[in-house]
């Protein structure tokens, strides 16, 4: 299911996936890599959590908002 949620997102040109959930957020994230080659997917998307883009919107920076610390590089997403 992890690897359809990110292969929709970017069938569908998101930029990233953003997710309420902080847990949700972890697992799609640190575990694409793996869930993404084990079933031959190409795609690789930035996963944020819903308070890092309510902070990209409020012109926060990459580093206050720890862009930077995300396994899937999202400083790209400024």
């Amino acid at each position: 299911m992890s690897s359809q949620i990110v292969n929709n997102a970017s069938e569908n040109q998101a930029q990233c996936v953003v997710t309420p959930c902080p847990l949700c957020q972890m697992q799609l994230d640190i575990y694409q890599e793996r869930y993404q080659d084990a079933t031959d997917s190409k795609p690789r998307l930035p996963i944020i959590h819903l308070s890092q883009l309510v902070g990209l919107a409020l012109g926060l920076d990459n580093e206050k908002l720890g862009l930077d610390l995300n396994i899937i590089n999202a400083t790209k997403l400024v």
